[in-house]
């Protein structure tokens, strides 16, 4: 691939020359990789935390009406659990990001090769992830059946323990148990379906992608009489290219997984914001009148 892109650019092709700047483009891509790394740790970090602390902040000012109305369970919940998922959602916001770019990277190298058959294998590519809005949109109810199984785990945790003598009282430790256990079925029951789906998207789109690759480097050899020195560098980048794009699905369908957490969160963040309680810190103490 390094000398089909550097034959025509009239640059040597000396071993010694590409050798030292095949071990410079590594190293450049470990420190870009690890910089990236840092950044995204950091950028996911401020957005938790500031959401976090926006919300909290939000339901100290809230009008007691409104807050007493919300359930406690549920925003321990999503303090706690459901913005952990936010941060999760950004990082694979980031990671798609990121493939993105590579991909355009490969695709530029590809169109230097042969426009074509790139283009070809481009439209292929987008016609695939175009294919996987499905189990994207199922992603989706998924995150939203996790957010609901993880509520119910916290309802039935907070009431519990605020119940533990009214529970041994009545003997009702076994009921108490099970209801706990049932809620945990459910989050493993959201977790296995989310699993699955995500294990057979991949599959299948390796399969698709092989299939496309194959139909690409046919057509390139059969009705573009393109040679070898134009199919193999191809090939290589396209190899490349088919785990970045397994990859970038699997970014967006995790982030699809993850965005109920941060609509719900968001929610409440305008609903408490909305009923924020009057600043009392301006105004003078009442006058007593009489004892």
């Amino acid at each position: 691939t390094l000398l089909a892109l550097l034959v025509p650019l009239g640059l040597p092709v000396k071993p010694a020359p590409l050798l030292g700047l095949f071990v410079a483009l590594v190293l450049l891509r470990a420190i870009i990789l690890h910089a990236r790394a840092m950044a995204g740790q950091t950028f996911e970090a401020v957005l938790v935390d500031g959401l976090r602390a926006r919300a909290w902040s939000a339901l100290l000012h809230c009008d007691w009406r409104t807050l007493s109305a919300m359930g406690r369970s549920q925003n321990a919940s999503l303090l706690i659990s459901d913005v952990d998922r936010v941060g999760y959602g950004v990082n694979q916001a980031v990671a798609a990001l990121s493939g993105a770019v590579t991909l355009a990277g490969i695709g530029l190298a590809g169109l230097v090769i042969s426009a074509p058959v790139t283009l070809a294998a481009g439209a292929g590519g987008l016609l695939v992830l175009l294919a996987y809005r499905g189990q994207r949109r199922r992603a989706v109810q998924l995150g939203e059946q996790l957010s609901a199984a993880y509520k119910a785990i916290y309802t039935a945790i907070s009431e519990g323990l605020g119940a533990l003598r009214v529970i041994k009282s009545f003997g009702r430790e076994v009921d108490t148990a099970a209801r706990l256990a049932s809620s945990y079925v459910r989050l493993r029951a959201a977790e296995r379906a989310f699993l699955r789906d995500s294990g057979l998207a991949q599959v299948v789109l390796q399969g698709g992608g092989a299939l496309l690759l194959a139909g690409t480097a046919w057509l390139a050899v059969d009705r573009w009489d393109a040679g070898p020195a134009t199919i193999l560098p191809l090939v290589a980048l396209f190899v490349r290219a088919l785990p970045l794009l397994g990859a970038l699905q699997g970014n967006w369908q995790n982030w699809s997984h993850s965005r109920p957490a941060m609509t719900a969160t968001l929610a409440l963040i305008a609903e408490a914001e909305a009923a924020r309680e009057p600043d009392a810190s301006g105004l003078a103490a009442p006058t007593l009148r009489r004892e």
